[in-house]
């Protein structure tokens, strides 16, 4: 039952939603299409390859960055980029012993480049973020820390040099954790399972591997999964995005 331009007609589970054309709809006679077929396709390479055999009219995936150029040079003005109300970002889950002092927070903050992942890693269009709330909607004015107007130079110089002033403090907290001197920081970053947000990861572990010499696992699970998981806050961090449905700024808070 629905009260707007198309009904349910059927549903296969991890196949497909099946839309007809709602003749009580109000606006009816300006309704275009008679039916529409929803795909439940499992990654974006397969979902660009069904859209290029003809197997589908259109696809709202998410075009993987070595795919990105290449698909813009072929198919020309068929590849449309817009502008999404989203923000992407991880979690850290504060309530375990290795991250409840802030310092160790800002040192993995500090040393995550965000431009190198929203320009290379991504690179289509995305910027990056220091907030939640994006800095494109309607009448906002934001405040962007001080440390953003840094080069990621120096805010790694400044990681590194926090991380020794706090050695004291933070040694006592990883060895609550399970850990000493002679283990270093340790933590399982979880994402949801997609090509793209594994690229993010790998490059997210890089940066603290290099920066503070921690030693990042990589985790990936289903979305269902992952919502479960933390939901009863069984990880380290994880990844997370916040889609505004509205161009102000309220609504990033109420997500």
């Amino acid at each position: 039952m629905g009260n707007g331009a198309y009904t349910l007609a059927d549903w296969v589970v991890n196949e497909q939603i099946v839309v007809k054309r709602n003749p009580h709809y109000w606006d009816n006679a300006h309704t275009t299409l008679d039916e529409g077929v929803f795909l439940a396709l499992t990654t974006e390479n397969s979902d660009i390859n069904r859209y290029r055999s003809s197997g589908t009219d259109m696809t709202n995936s998410v075009v993987p960055p070595d795919m990105f150029k290449k698909l813009q040079q072929a198919l020309g003005d068929e590849v449309k980029v817009s502008p999404l109300l989203c923000t992407f970002y991880y979690e850290i889950n504060n309530k375990k012993a290795l991250f409840d002092d802030v310092r160790v927070r800002s040192a993995l903050k500090l040393t995550l480049d965000r431009d190198i992942i929203a320009q290379k890693i991504m690179g289509q269009g995305q910027i990056s973020a220091y907030g939640l709330t994006p800095p494109f909607i309607h009448g906002i004015s934001l405040n962007t820390p001080a440390w953003a107007q840094q080069t990621q130079a120096q805010r790694n110089a400044a990681a590194k040099q926090t991380q020794a002033q706090r050695n004291a403090a933070a040694k006592q907290l990883l060895a609550e954790a399970g850990f000493n001197a002679q283990h270093p920081l340790r933590f399982t970053l979880l994402y949801n399972t997609s090509e793209q947000n594994k690229r993010q990861a790998i490059a997210a572990a890089s940066m603290w591997q290099k920066n503070l010499g921690a030693q990042v696992t990589l985790q990936n699970q289903e979305w269902k999964t992952l919502l479960e998981t933390r939901h009863q806050a069984q990880f380290d961090m994880v990844r997370l995005g916040v889609r505004i449905t509205t161009s102000h700024p309220a609504s990033s808070i109420c997500c």
